[in-house]
């Protein structure tokens, strides 16, 4: 579960780093 977990920020992470937080409030819009 922890691995998981772990996993899932990294992924995160890396979306987040992709898409700038405008283009995901947009998305949220």
């Amino acid at each position: 579960m922890i691995v998981l977990s772990h996993d899932a920020d990294l992924l995160h992470e890396l979306a987040t780093d992709v898409e700038p937080e405008g283009i995901q409030v947009s998305r949220l819009e």
